[in-house]
């Protein structure tokens, strides 16, 4: 991998941080409801069923009794007839109470007897649809758990990943058991969850004990991963291309997309190995920055030279006119807005801080339609930019393509650290080769004087942490926002299995703070 394929892969890692860790627990919030949710619906299943039985008891008692009676005054052949209807209806409720006994969501799809259902199984094909959609959801958690846990080695990182695993997998199986896809045909996949969860617990369990996993669990989870990856293809292709006939094709019971998706995953859950039976942070002593109030109270520059940097700024853009459009005070100050308007008509908007007159945003209206310039030259038109408005010590630590514009994300950089909350993000048009917007509002926001930096192990103890399986291609020193506070970590980009990862290690405690996928960039 070359320098420049390192520069646009090493840069999302920490910037993706707070936002994995948010999802992170929101989705465990989400998880708890569900699981509540089918505990309720499983509970009222079975007062339902209850019910029907004793709906079913009062019945045959009443049809007992009057059999006795049309014994006394009626015929035989009337007898007979009554007789005959009665077994019906009760063979009827009968029938309802066995397929409830068999499957409590069967008893939720099938139509019985006459009854008009039409609305009410539309409604249910809508909340199966919702389903298969979790279903798969849970499945790239976990492939994404299972694909960082067989790295870890990091006890506290491990057990987070195995809660997180445990959870996913109980709410996998209650969604599959609403399916109306009978226990008996998804057997392999329920024994495969199962024993994922009877693992995760076992796991916990040594941790906990303050044991480290074996060879033989690093193995299984190898093992468990490979199965789990096989089953979330063919569930992301399932959902790819799921269409309404299939969900009314499944209330069915008639082969659709859903079913051979199932199939398929029943096979590829097939047994292949025998299941084996952090102190607090110091805090660091950081400059605080000056709340909105302070700021506003900042005396700054009047909007009469704001206007006259604007001109400076944009000097090549050949700008015809600027009007002043009023205040905003938002999280990184306060700023003065323009309008601007090139000679060619093309409009601009533009924000300066009023503390110092720096452009913090600003935002060129002009489409971009073709390719001309390549990225190399369109990052350093981003830098000589940046350069110019007074944005110095920065490094270019992501770049993303979107038809014909590159979006380049500039950090700050000082005695060997990158620091990820002081960021810029350029975008250049590749058709004309200028800057066509620029954001630089968490820069002003963040970027002050800093205390130095006190890693308490260096960057090689941190690299003879990771697991031996990983390839390091690069490595550097970062600070992040983490859980409210700013981290120094260790940031290592490292290769696997045909896969690239970003690993960051807790400079202080040598901590596992997050294994991220590239792919989830």
């Amino acid at each position: 991998m070359d320098e420049k394929d390192l520069g646009r892969n090493m840069s999302s890692g920490a910037e993706k941080v707070e936002n994995i860790e948010r999802r992170a627990e929101l989705e465990h919030q989400a998880a708890e409801r569900r699981v509540q949710e089918a505990r309720d619906k499983l509970h009222e299943n079975r007062e339902k069923k209850n019910r029907y039985r004793e709906a079913l008891h009062e019945i045959e008692m009443e049809r007992a009794a009057h059999q006795t009676s049309g014994g006394q005054s009626g015929s035989n052949g009337g007898n007979q007839g009554r007789k005959q209807r009665g077994d019906g209806l009760g063979g009827w409720i009968a029938a309802v109470v066995s397929l409830g006994t068999v499957s409590l969501v069967l008893t939720a799809v099938l139509t019985v007897g006459a009854i008009n259902m039409s609305k009410d199984n539309a409604a249910r094909a809508g909340g199966y649809r919702g389903i298969v959609y979790e279903v798969v959801h849970i499945a790239e958690k976990v492939d994404d758990d299972l694909d960082a846990l067989r790295i870890s080695e990091d006890p506290t990182k491990q057990m987070e990943l195995l809660t997180d695993i445990l959870v996913q997998t109980r709410m996998a199986e209650a969604d599959l058991e609403k399916l109306p896809y009978g226990v008996q045909e998804d057997g392999n996949t329920m024994r495969f969850l199962n024993g994922m969860s009877d693992d995760c617990e076992r796991m916990l369990g040594k941790l906990a004990r303050g044991e480290r996993l074996s060879e033989w669990d690093k193995k299984h989870l190898e093992m468990l991963y490979e199965t789990q990856h096989k089953m979330r293809e063919t569930l992301d292709e399932l959902a790819a291309n799921l269409e309404d006939p299939d969900i009314t094709g499944m209330m069915k019971g008639k082969d659709c997309r859903i079913t051979q998706a199932l199939e398929k995953v029943e096979n590829e859950a097939m047994p292949k190995t025998p299941i084996q039976p952090r102190k607090p942070k110091e805090e660091q002593d950081l400059m605080t920055v000056p709340s909105k109030a302070e700021m506003k109270d900042r005396a700054g520059i009047p909007s009469k030279k704001a206007e006259e940097l604007c001109r400076y700024y944009f000097a090549d853009y050949g700008i015809e006119s600027v009007t002043y459009a009023g205040e905003t005070l938002g999280s990184s100050g306060k700023t003065y807005n323009f309008e601007l308007t090139t000679e060619n008509g093309v409009g601009m908007f533009a924000q300066l801080s009023q503390e110092n007159g720096a452009l913090t945003y600003f935002d060129y209206y002009e489409e971009c339609h073709s390719h001309v310039y390549d990225v190399e030259t369109a990052k350093n038109t981003a830098w000589a930019f940046l350069q110019k408005l007074g944005y110095t010590e920065l490094v270019p630590v992501k770049v993303s393509e979107s038809g014909t514009n590159a979006d380049f994300t500039f950090v700050y950089y000082a005695d060997g650290c990158t620091y990820y909350p002081d960021e810029i993000i350029v975008k250049v048009c590749e058709q004309r080769g200028v800057v066509s917007g620029m954001d630089a509002t968490k820069y002003i926001k963040n970027h002050r004087g800093r205390c130095e930096l006190n890693a308490k192990i260096s960057m090689q103890e941190a690299r003879d942490r990771l697991s031996d399986k990983l390839t390091v291609e690069a490595s550097r020193m970062v600070l992040f926002n983490h859980k409210g506070e700013e981290v120094t970590a260790y940031e290592f980009f490292c290769s696997y299995d045909d896969k690239t990862y970003f690993v960051y290690v807790d400079a202080n405690d040598g901590r596992e703070l997050f294994i991220v996928n590239s792919r989830n960039f």
